[in-house]
């Protein structure tokens, strides 16, 4: 009986101090129950054999009175070590299709483009710049100003649309107006052309196209009287061509004889056999005038100046033909005197001829009114043929 209850007391010792098994862990037996291997106890329980103690080890031990007491009815085995759970598995991966659509769902969608609105500003600023071509800048504004609305319906919104439809629209504006101005002048041009007769006067209409401060009513007598002394010339009146053939003979010979100072040839119209009067008349083809001014002087109703511009060959144009031509002349080639006389006078008349009339300054007149007729001043006259019709 104390053998029984000291092994039942060993029992339950081994177990209270019994190491516990590691969740996830397997205990021996269960290793040997897994693998086939006999336990211990199942060994000792078929050998027969007791347990022992340490107890019993020694003879005549008594009980410890801290042991521990058996319990009745409890159960004396060791207890069964259960198994820790399997870790849980890992929550599945969300699919990469669902991935990728959250991914691109993420990205920052780009802006539109913006069209383009540079043809359209072009168009409109050549517009402005070619105004005073007819036609063109109006088919340029127009151009600009359909592209400008092209870009806007196309979703632009920059200023230069804006900008282009304006340039278009001044374009158009500033060339009708170009327009406009062009045809003005050129109404008023053809009025005055045909106020202007074939003899190179204004008739008595012109006062108004002129100007008032121009040609008066009261002075357009006196303008008239001037246009009719110059018309001889134009006409070419005998005694106003000898009168201008004096100016040239004695403006030519005054020269001749200055070069004859030096070079000891005297070259007079005379003597290089040139006439004078066919001299002038040559000068004086296509000579024209037109009336610029005729006042009446107001300290002196009866005095009055009047003022043409003049169109004719000019005597100075006619000495530079004639000095190429003597340089390109050979001298060498001629043997008698009265043979390069007649040259020299061939190479002057050719010089006149090979002159182009052109406009040349104005010829002033002064006019006197005597018993209300108006009469040109002739110091006036002769001062002015000199100016004009004078070699030097």
């Amino acid at each position: 009986m104390t053998n029984e209850w000291n092994e039942q007391n060993q029992s339950a010792a081994d177990a209270a101090y019994a190491p516990q098994p590691v969740p996830g862990t397997h205990t021996a037996s269960e290793a040997q129950s897994a693998s086939g291997a006999p336990s211990a106890s199942s060994v000792r329980s078929a050998s027969g054999a007791q347990p022992t103690s340490s107890a019993q080890s020694v003879p005549g031990a008594q009980p410890s009175p801290n042991a521990a007491q058996p319990v009745s009815g409890a159960a004396q085995s060791i207890p069964e070590v259960v198994p820790a759970p399997a870790p849980a598995a890992p929550a599945p991966a969300v699919q990469s299709s669902a991935a990728s659509q959250q991914a691109a769902a993420a990205q920052p969608v780009p802006a539109a483009a913006q069209p383009s609105a540079t043809p359209a500003l072009i168009c409109g600023i050549l517009a402005i710049v070619l105004c005073f071509i007819p036609v063109v800048p109006i088919v340029l504004g127009a151009i600009a100003i359909v592209l400008a609305g092209k870009y806007f319906r196309a979703g632009g919104t920059q200023g230069t649309g804006k900008a282009a439809r304006i340039c278009g629209i001044i374009g158009i504006v500033a060339s009708i107006l170009s327009l406009i101005a062009t045809l003005v002048m050129a109404c008023a041009t053809m009025a005055i052309l045909d106020d202007y007769d074939a003899t190179g006067s204004y008739r008595d209409n012109t006062a108004g196209l002129i100007g008032s401060a121009s040609v008066s009513e009261e002075a357009q007598p006196a303008a008239d009287a001037a246009a009719a002394k110059l018309s001889l010339i134009k006409e070419q009146d005998p005694q106003t061509m000898q009168q201008i053939a004096d100016q040239m003979q004695t403006s030519f010979d005054e020269i001749a004889r200055q070069a004859a100072r030096t070079t000891g040839e005297l070259f007079t119209l005379e003597n290089i056999d040139v006439d004078p009067v066919a001299l002038a008349q040559t000068i004086v083809q296509g000579f024209d005038y037109e009336l610029s001014q005729c006042t009446i002087d107001p300290s002196d109703p009866t005095s009055a100046q009047a003022e043409f511009k003049i169109t004719c060959r000019s005597l100075m144009d006619v000495q530079a033909e004639y000095a190429q031509l003597f340089n390109d002349f050979d001298m060498e080639s001629f043997t008698a005197a009265e043979e390069f006389y007649q040259a020299m006078g061939e190479m002057l008349t050719t010089a006149a001829e090979n002159t182009e009339p052109a406009r040349h300054g104005t010829f002033d007149l002064t006019l006197t009114q005597k018993d209300g007729t108006w009469t040109v001043d002739e110091d006036s006259w002769q001062g002015e043929l000199k100016s004009f019709f004078s070699f030097s």
